[in-house]
């Protein structure tokens, strides 16, 4: 290409077409094509229009070469928003580093075989290597197009996410047996909040974790000690994040609720016998209404019913409705609540007389009146430790163990009464599992569930592909080491990360586990 001198050399306008409205420094000086005249090295040049180099090169039609260290060849600007460089070929680059993939940092990724006790790469810093994110070749990172289990997704690249091993689990009450029952809430801060019983003692217990992983700082507490208290715990927080609990107080028989005076219990906590008329008590299930007074669906074990309790203030002192719900047969036992949009209970729970999971939506706030009774499964011996939450339309959605068959199953509800349009789904069915589920939705609504592998005598849990479970769900172990996994009780964190407490039988133990995702 010929080319004429004026300050120090120029370049016809045809040179710089490579570069497609942006501004070019070529030999290290600003410079633009001049439309339809030449461009001058080492002065600002302007163009209006699109220019074009074309050619049949056998390497590349344009190179750019900046001697100074340090300094680039070439610096492309454009508006906030504006993409600096198109082109129009996937193929792999060699010799191109980059500080993120996918917008994110090395940080975000891991080593192959990594297994959170190796050391993370470092945020700062970009090697002057070819081909690497951060100074690292792609064969340094985790495999991807996979579908993480719950709890190991830690990055993510083009095309799909980058998995690792969980967290672990710790014990977090080892003084005795202890650990029955487990009832699990994340604070504020995403800190474990926990109920369960001492069998040792024959106590109600409290646990306050003092980080995410309960792995130091925790609270232990003994919230109830008079008599053989704390069966069939239920834990939720009050507006102040102090703890509310309902539990079976075997000693007298009866239903109680303790809400604690402080975040740890250790002080100003109100205990109320609420239910003491015959044997009641077994199964509860608590959460608090607008008011912040509790709601606790329960069994009575004298007349063999569903009943519910709607407290008339925040300690169950007063102004108590009691209401039994369901008295065809024995009804009532492995009770799960939650309150619909209105304020009005939706109660899952195991018919032993007919031996099948029914669902209860009461008509008004205290279920004196317009209930709907529905029997979601009836195929075998089905519904033992249902746990219930409701979907973004209001419809109940129940995992639950099936006895026939040992399995794990999951029902979706296809209206707010479970009286029509249910998909039921056998989730898992290798060896005898599904005993004390617990279930909650992730943010696109797909249940997560942990559960008790008797097989194995392992925890496990399953994270659905979709709402129904019918397809791309995941299994995993969480826990093998001894028979682990009784009373689970599964919440995400503000992450989208489970977190599980549940009874470690062989230690006698309480546990968390705390999973990454």
């Amino acid at each position: 290409m010929r080319t004429r001198n004026r300050y120090g050399n120029t370049l016809r306008a045809a040179l710089v077409g490579a570069v497609v409205a942006a501004v070019v420094v070529l030999a290290a000086f600003p410079v633009i094509a001049a439309v339809g005249g030449n461009m001058i090295l080492g002065k600002p040049n302007t163009a209006d229009a699109t220019t074009f180099l074309s050619g049949t090169a056998p390497n590349s039609n344009l190179r750019i070469i900046n001697s100074q260290a340090g300094a680039p060849a070439l610096d492309l600007r454009v508006q906030a928003g504006s993409p600096p460089l198109q082109v129009n070929s996937a193929g792999w680059i060699r010799f191109l580093n980059a500080d993120r993939l996918d917008g994110k940092h090395a940080a975000a990724f891991s080593l192959v075989g990594h297994n959170h006790t190796g050391v993370y790469l470092p945020l700062a810093g970009k090697a002057a290597d070819a081909n690497l994110l951060d100074g690292r070749d792609s064969a340094s990172y985790a495999g991807a197009a996979m579908a993480c289990p719950p709890g190991a997704l830690v990055g993510y690249g083009r095309q799909g996410p980058i998995c690792s091993s969980r967290i672990g689990s710790v014990a977090v009450d080892s003084t005795g047996d202890v650990g029955w029952y487990t009832s699990l809430v994340l604070d504020a801060n995403g800190f474990p909040v926990i109920s369960y019983y001492d069998a040792t003692n024959k106590d109600l217990k409290m646990a306050r974790c003092g980080n995410a992983t309960c792995s130091a700082g925790n609270t232990l507490t003994t919230v109830d000690a008079t008599g053989i208290v704390g069966w069939y715990t239920s834990l939720v927080l009050d507006a102040n994040g102090f703890p509310v609990i309902s539990y079976y107080d075997y000693t007298n028989e009866d239903l109680k609720v303790v809400h604690c005076g402080n975040a740890t219990c250790t002080s100003g906590n109100t205990l109320t016998t609420v239910d003491a008329a015959g044997y009641v008590g077994w199964d509860t299930s608590l959460v608090l209404d607008a008011n912040g007074y509790p709601v606790i669906s329960y069994y009575d074990a004298t007349n063999q019913d569903l009943k519910v309790a709607h407290c008339g203030n925040a300690t169950c002192s007063a102004g108590n409705t009691l209401t039994t719900v369901d008295s065809a047969g024995d009804v009532g036992r492995h009770t799960s609540l939650v309150l619909d949009a209105n304020g009005y209970p939706v109660i899952s729970y195991y018919d032993y007389t007919n031996e099948d999971l029914k669902v209860a939506r009461c008509g008004n706030p205290t279920c004196s009146a317009g209930n709907t009774l529905t029997t979601v499964d009836s195929a075998g011996t089905v519904g033992w430790y249902p746990s219930l939450v409701l979907d973004a339309a209001g419809n109940p959605v129940i995992s639950y163990w099936d006895t026939t068959n040992d399995d794990l199953q999951v029902a979706y509800c296809g209206n707010p009464t479970c009286s029509a349009g249910n998909t039921l789904t056998t989730v898992d069915s290798a060896g005898m599992v599904g005993r004390f589920t617990s279930l909650v939705l992730d943010a696109n609504g797909f249940p997560v569930i942990s559960y008790y592998d008797h097989t194995n005598e392992d925890l496990k849990m399953v994270y659905c592909g979709n709402p129904t479970c019918s397809a791309g769900n995941t299994l995993t172990t969480v826990d093998a080491t001894g028979t682990v996994g009784y009373y689970t009780s599964v919440v995400l964190d503000a992450n989208g990360n489970p977190v599980i407490s549940y009874y470690d039988s062989s230690n006698g133990d309480l546990k968390v586990a705390a999973l990454i995702r």
